[in-house]
């Protein structure tokens, strides 16, 4: 995994903190350094904040720069920053929002605005623009590394922005799918130094599909490591909101097991609480059909054995009625011994009533039927308000009596036929 260090001078080796943007700050001296490291390797040059002298391009201030695999990434800044360029074309180019012929800015003339004095401005316009994002998502397209970096230096300095707006996350998106390892380590770093802003992002639908975008890019990289550790910082928040739990469910839904260990923790430790909850019951399910191999089992496994309490909450019913429609005879069974002896009680319950009618349906029909014969008031238990869902299913059972001769699919019959129903 990689992670975001410090390391003091004349400190031992293994001091380590998180670097934080209002705390610390790069010095000339570097007398203090930021870093990652990846394996107990420490990735040179990654510095955080990062700055880097000024571009010159008499090169007669040298740029310290960024080194990965032997490659110095010149004029990367952080917040990154594009090197100012001089050239010849000192036209200023406005986008204007109405009537613009977005025909005329082909790829060589965008060039020239990326790399004009007025470009850093001109492309923060065009991002949130409805029309011109297009364009810079259509460029980005065409992989043209110059114009790529511009646009991208822009984007990280208004990140958050970017990912939460309408448009801005179009661009993101394009951006993060262009996978060049240096920009989206970059991105990654700027969401462990700022996880509230990214947590809060989430609850966004254009923050949460930035988000997802970004998930799936990183799905083969070490770095996703780093995103399902902060999701699971606010897991029961995000969980709880429609919008924001679709990306902890897009990554139990593409990533492997190592990289969903986490979420699967928190899942099951969780599960209770979500259940019970208006909005975290859907997530749930979701996350039940999702879930893979052991997890998965251990998560059935504490839901079938609270199904008692789970059935009879508002929410929660519905949580234990899908666990039955997996039909898994294993779980069913856990689940209708757990309920038995109180089939009666939950049958006159509005939530609770769903469940029993649920197991009917599946192979739990013996012990409910065993609670309901024991009941000497049993015709007045079916009058009771919510027990319609029962009586219905039992008298829909007389048109099927050949597949119910068991002793207690006699009994069921016995009762339709003598007038109990």
């Amino acid at each position: 995994m990689i992670e975001l260090v410090v390391y003091e001078e004349n400190s031992s080796s293994d001091t380590r903190s998180i670097a934080s943007q209002e705390t610390q700050s790069y010095t000339s001296n570097h007398q203090q350094s930021y870093g990652f490291t990846e394996n107990g390797v420490d990735l040179n040059g990654y510095n955080f904040p990062y700055h880097t002298p000024s571009y010159q391009h008499n090169d007669q201030q040298s740029n310290p720069g960024i080194i990965d695999n032997g490659v110095d990434l010149n004029g990367y800044y952080f917040p990154y920053q594009t090197p100012s360029y001089q050239s010849d074309h000192q036209q200023s180019y406005e986008f204007i929002d109405n009537g613009v012929n977005l025909n005329r800015y082909n790829s060589q003339a965008l060039r020239k605005i990326l790399w004009s004095d007025e470009s850093r401005r001109e492309i923060a316009k065009m991002i949130f623009h409805p029309e011109h994002s297009k364009l810079l998502q259509d460029t980005l397209v065409q992989n043209d590394e110059l114009i790529n970096e511009s646009i991208f230096g822009v984007v990280f300095e208004n990140m958050f922005r970017v990912m939460e707006d309408q448009y801005g996350t179009h661009v993101f998106g394009k951006l993060v799918e262009c996978r060049n390892s240096s920009q989206l380590l970059f991105i990654v770093a700027n969401i462990t130094l700022n996880t509230q802003t990214f947590l809060g992002s989430l609850y966004s639908k254009p923050g949460a599909n930035s988000a997802k975008g970004l998930i799936k890019v990183l799905k083969n990289s070490v770095l996703v490591y780093e995103i399902t550790s902060i999701l699971t910082s606010k897991f029961i928040e995000l969980m709880s909101d429609r919008i924001a739990s679709n990306v902890i469910l897009q990554c139990l839904g593409i990533l492997n097991a190592s990289q969903n260990q986490i979420l699967y923790e928190e899942t099951i430790k969780n599960c209770l609480k979500l259940a019970t909850d208006v909005k975290g019951c859907f997530a749930l399910n979701e996350s039940i059909d999702v879930i893979r191999d052991l997890h998965r089992t251990r998560l059935l496994q504490i839901i079938s054995t609270h199904a008692v309490f789970i059935s009879q909450e508002p929410s929660g019913n519905y949580v234990l009625q899908r666990v039955l429609e997996l039909r898994h005879p294993i779980f069913i069974n856990m689940v209708c011994s757990t309920l038995k002896g109180n089939y009666v009680n939950l049958s006159k319950q509005k939530f609770a009533s769903h469940v029993v009618e649920k197991c009917l349906m599946t192979f739990g029909t013996k012990d409910v039927l065993e609670d309901l014969m024991m009941l000497r008031l049993f015709s007045m238990y079916l009058q009771s308000t919510n027990s319609h869902f029962c009586q219905e299913l039992l008298e829909r059972l007389e048109q099927d009596m050949d597949k119910f001769r068991t002793s207690y699919g006699m009994n069921v019959y016995n009762m339709v036929i003598t007038g109990v129903i």
